[in-house]
């Protein structure tokens, strides 16, 4: 009986962070704090849900505290690591835009080289 209801109260909680989850994840404005609310968000809900279903089927406690565990280490890394390749991204993007890392624009590049007549044959 007070098992079951310790595994309600966890099943509930990680419920509760997966909706906020999927609510930040849709009205957030921008692609990071999306992101973030479905990195940090999931990761607790996923635990929640993890005690829960442990307290159900007390044989796999273990086995589900080693897997939360796991998500808890892993889940940051991996969030961090698609910020870091989008933000990479986005600044090569406005690398290939300007077409100079020196600052020149594509347009003062172009009126410094000199015209070359073609080739007759």
């Amino acid at each position: 009986m007070w098992l079951e209801l310790i595994a309600v109260f966890w099943l509930l909680f990680g419920l509760f962070f997966y909706s906020t989850g999927v609510t930040g994840t849709i009205r957030l404005p921008d692609a990071y704090a999306r992101l973030h609310a479905s990195g940090k968000v999931g990761t607790m809900g996923l635990l929640g849900i993890l005690l829960g279903v442990g307290f159900l089927v007390p044989g796999s406690f273990a086995k589900l505290i080693l897997l939360g565990l796991f998500v808890t280490l892993t889940a940051p890394v991996a969030s961090h690591a698609i910020a870091q390749a989008d933000k990479t991204y986005s600044q090569r993007q406005v690398v290939a835009r300007d077409s100079s890392i020196s600052g020149k624009g594509a347009q003062e590049e172009i009126e410094e080289t000199e015209e070359v007549e073609p080739v007759k044959e």
